[in-house]
């Protein structure tokens, strides 16, 4: 009796499907046409490109020696490709840095999440004492001591340069981060000569037999 039912669960429980959501139930899709921006931050050429001058300049540290390049690195897709990031005084972090790419759609930041815009995410690794260990009262007396900050944060915001400012600009710098212009993409978008033919082969085993879809879906292959 007991081998009975012992057969009996084993065959029932191979009848039950070991993934919930179907391959084909999923779909990839080319990024949005419109960047999205909050209301409070929209984007306009003069912020993105204050934005970008933050994100490049090591002031934003607290002894001057790292800019957010320096884990962002542009030719890594704004990763570091370590292992793990080196912080303050070059010591080793706990995790590595994520790339930028498309960080825009994003609705949580960081590894654990806990940072729901960019805004909000823009000033943690500035003011982290094993990263760029920067005091924010002390950013913004270096960078009101700068004469083109000045007219620059006058000219975006109105006011002198805050750490409100700081935080939208650089914000609004990573929301142009956007590789729509990737073979991929293009393919998406229509262009089936954008990818090679065993390009095409991995895609149909990413999307079937490999499975890969099941967690890779979406713009963001996310």
């Amino acid at each position: 009796m007991l081998r009975f039912l012992v057969i009996v669960l084993f065959l029932t429980a191979a009848t039950v499907p070991l993934v919930a959501a179907e391959p084909e139930r999923l779909s990839l899709s080319a990024l949005p046409e419109t960047v999205p921006s909050p209301a409070s931050n929209q984007l306009t050429a003069a912020k993105t490109e204050l934005g970008k001058q933050l994100f490049f300049d090591p002031r934003l540290s607290g002894d001057n020696t790292m800019s957010c390049a320096t884990c962002h690195i542009p030719d890594k897709a704004f990763a570091d490709g370590r292992m793990k990031s080196l912080g303050s005084d070059g010591k080793p972090l706990s995790r590595n840095t994520p790339g930028l790419a498309n960080v825009a759609w994003f609705d949580s930041l960081f590894w654990d999440g806990r940072a729901s815009s960019l805004e909000e995410q823009a000033l943690k690794p500035i003011q982290a004492a094993d990263e760029m260990n920067q005091s924010l009262d002390e950013l913004e007396q270096e960078l009101n001591s700068v004469r083109g900050y000045v007219i620059q944060f006058q000219e975006v915001f109105g006011s002198p340069a805050s750490r409100d400012g700081v935080a939208k600009a650089l914000a609004a710098f990573q929301r142009t981060l956007v590789t729509r212009a990737s073979p991929f993409d293009r393919y998406l978008s229509g262009d089936k000569d954008a990818i090679s033919k065993v390009a095409e082969r991995g895609l149909e085993l990413f999307q079937n037999d490999a499975g890969c879809i099941r967690c890779h879906h979406g713009p963001l292959l996310s």
